[in-house]
């Protein structure tokens, strides 16, 4: 995620997807940081 942010300017990470996160830890730091989470519901 540091890395990310260090590329990607804040200004534009509402267009960036993160997918695969399953850690309450970095899912709250992807969202503090302005990214976006793909979210997969079960049907």
């Amino acid at each position: 995620i540091e890395e990310l942010c260090n590329i990607i300017p804040s200004n534009i990470r509402n267009k960036v997807y993160c997918m695969h996160i399953n850690n309450r830890e970095l899912i709250n730091i992807i969202e503090k940081e302005g990214f976006n989470l793909v979210k997969v519901e079960e049907s």
